[in-house]
């Protein structure tokens, strides 16, 4: 039996350790003031020589990814097309870079697809792209920020972080620590594709964000009964961007984790905490 330790960064933020190696998963830590809960660590808490594994482009997944790379000279970055040139773009736009430095980290930054199994370097676990999609904003959380005055008084900084950072493709992952586990991660909510979930059914652990939906609590129960693993946990459903987000709701997979056939364990991670797992 072995043993993975997860510390969870708020927001997608997720590092995963097993047997001294870490990767890490959509690592963001430049939150607004406004953000709940305030967390402390910031890009330092990056190891050198974490692999990193991007969900998708979107600023609070993407935006500290160029920074990292600039600070950890050994970090290794996996993700889409349209998220890697994003972070070209924003590596070439960083002021009093020398050339060498700037060729460095582009090198470091791996274009994938779903469907691709990456070993990270000095590591015996492996790490399968899954074919995912962006949940779909509901109506009600869609005019709660229409109808808020403080998204209209700060709406051309908000409108930057959106356009600035493209979706591209949407990923989750399948992680295997050699023959002792695995941990299934997603970084944007998806059912569509029930056929790719069983696919990837019965890990030991199951980690969704449950965020921009009033019901992705409901949503994120049907992932876990799909896909059927022994815990599951949810990130995204904090406060992360202030007036846009909110906290929220998990109750129903809070509640309803335990009933399903067969039963699973929820936990709620605490923040910048880690926590340890065990494996079957």
């Amino acid at each position: 039996m072995g043993e993975v330790s997860l510390t969870w960064n708020a927001t997608a933020n997720l590092r995963v350790e097993w047997k001294g190696r870490a990767i890490f998963f959509d690592p963001w830590f430049a939150r607004n003031e406004k953000a709940d809960p305030k967390i402390k660590n910031t890009i330092d808490f990056v190891d050198d020589g974490a692999s990193i594994f991007m969900s998708h482009g979107h600023f609070d997944h993407l935006q500290d990814v160029p920074s990292i790379l600039l600070k950890k000279e050994k970090v290794n970055v996996y993700c889409s097309p349209v998220a890697r040139a994003t972070i070209e773009r924003q590596l070439r736009a960083t002021p009093g870079v020398e050339a060498p430095k700037l060729a460095w980290c582009i090198d470091r930054v791996h274009a994938i697809a779903a469907g691709d199994v990456i070993t990270p370097p000095g590591s015996d676990i492996k790490v399968e792209a899954i074919k995912s999609e962006h949940i779909s904003f509901d109506a009600k959380s869609i005019l709660r920020a229409l109808f808020n005055l403080e998204v209209w008084k700060n709406i051309k900084s908000l409108g930057g972080s959106l356009k600035d950072y493209p979706k591209g493709d949407v990923f989750g992952y399948d992680v295997r620590f050699g023959n002792e586990g695995r941990l299934v991660f997603f970084g944007s909510l998806c059912k569509k594709y029930p056929d790719i979930l069983k696919a990837h059914s019965n890990p030991d652990i199951l980690v969704i964000p449950v965020a921009g939906r009033f019901d992705c609590d409901k949503i994120g129960l049907e992932v876990t009964r799909i896909v059927s693993p022994k815990v599951v946990i949810p990130v995204h459903h904090d406060n992360f961007f202030p007036p846009i987000t909110y906290w929220t709701p998990v109750a129903a997979l809070k509640e309803g984790a335990g009933k399903l056939d067969p039963p699973v364990r929820y936990v709620e991670l605490p923040v910048e905490k880690a926590e340890t797992f065990y494996l079957a």
